[in-house]
C-alpha cells in the first residue's frame, strides 16, 4: 500500500511540473501580451548566446543535483 501511495505522489508531481506548470505559464503568457511587451530578438548571434548561456545552466544544474542531491529519485513499483 505505500508503494502505490508513494508511486501515486511521484505521477501527481511529475504531471504538476510537466503539464500543469508549463501550461499555466503558457497561458499566463499569452493573456498578458498585450500588458508585458517583450520585443523579438532579431540577432542571430544574441539568439546563439542566449541558447548556450541556458545549456551551460542545464548542465550545471544536472552536475549540481547528481553530486548534492544524489540525483533524482527512482520510481520503485
Amino acid at each position: 500500500m505505500k508503494n502505490i501511495s508513494l508511486l501515486t505522489g511521484k505521477i501527481l508531481y511529475a504531471i504538476t511540473f510537466l503539464a500543469i506548470i508549463p501550461a499555466c505559464l503558457w497561458l499566463w503568457a499569452f493573456y498578458t501580451a498585450e500588458v508585458i511587451p517583450a520585443p523579438v530578438i532579431q540577432s542571430t548571434t544574441e539568439g546563439w548566446i542566449l541558447i548556450s548561456l541556458g545549456l551551460l545552466l542545464m548542465l550545471w544544474a544536472m552536475y549540481a543535483l547528481k553530486k548534492y542531491g544524489k540525483g533524482l529519485p527512482g520510481i520503485i513499483i
